[in-house]
């Protein structure tokens, strides 16, 4: 691929903006020159895309929640700037007026198309991806909005009042688990109230078998690509409704911690 090599490293950044997801992954296990620079490119995308804080939001819900209703949060993302290796440039000399030629678009097709060779590449998930703690972590901010998933073309609306980033759930003791769904929703447009999904995860948490008993987990998507920290507590137990109520349920309260993304999850997602 002499002819990405022979351009100047800003230039070989700003044709891997335009590449695909695929052609990022594929060239982050091609050789460390291309490890390097690819991890940089990522990371700046990423970078720009999470630097406001009213861009992702996570939504969570259950269907043994108190509310019955989907609870939005905004997000910050926190993740601490991944500290790349140097990246070592080809020399160019300053009467090297080909790099004023350079059709970056073109460059940046004929990357996607050699990429597209899948002979040429080793196969790689987010679960065997040998880069994949570079990851962005988010925190769950305040509540935003509230949606019943029971009604027929429900919306958004916006939440008017505090919320912790928890969930208060009823549980039967005959349940053997708490299911969970999370999603991450992004304004593509951030000059609009629109929010797309990005991904959703099923998850599932085992009830807990003494009240006041708590404990720490960690929820992982199929794909070990996200990551959610959950905190749970086993509180009272809720009175019969009349005397022929045998059915016995606990409240539960469950806190959210950090969201850890793969980064080239992330943009897959966004590209998609």
């Amino acid at each position: 691929m002499s002819f990405f090599l022979n351009i100047p490293t800003e230039l070989q950044l700003r044709v891997l903006e335009n590449v695909s997801v695929d052609t990022l992954q594929n060239l982050l296990v091609t050789d460390k020159y291309f490890n390097s620079i690819t991890l940089s490119s990522i990371h700046s995308t990423v970078n720009t895309l999470t630097a406001s804080d009213d861009r992702f939001y996570f939504s969570v819900f259950s269907p043994q929640v108190k509310t019955h209703l989907i609870q939005t949060f905004n997000t910050t993302c926190v993740s601490t700037p991944i500290q790349n290796s140097q990246i070592n440039t080809p020399l160019k000399t300053e009467s090297d007026d080909k790099t004023l030629l350079v059709d970056l678009n073109r460059v940046s097709e004929k990357l996607n198309l050699i990429s597209s060779n899948s002979s040429l590449f080793q196969s790689m998930n987010y679960n065997s991806n040998p880069f994949s703690p570079y990851k962005s972590v988010f925190k769950l901010g305040d509540l935003q909005y509230t949606r019943n998933p029971l009604k027929y073309n429900s919306t958004n609306v916006p939440a008017n009042e505090d919320s912790t980033t928890s969930l208060s759930l009823v549980v039967n003791e005959d349940e053997p688990y708490i299911n969970i769904q999370f999603e991450m929703q992004m304004k593509k447009d951030i000059s609009s109230d629109n929010l797309s999904s990005l991904f959703k995860v099923h998850s599932r948490i085992s009830p807990l078998k003494e009240i006041g008993a708590s404990s720490t987990g960690v929820l992982y998507s199929d794909d070990k690509a996200v990551m959610v920290e959950y905190s749970i507590l086993k509180e009272s137990e809720v009175p019969p409704y009349n005397g022929y109520d045998y059915d016995v349920f606990h409240n539960y309260k469950i806190n959210f911690g950090n969201i850890e993304i793969n980064n080239t999850y992330l943009l897959d997602c966004i590209e998609g």
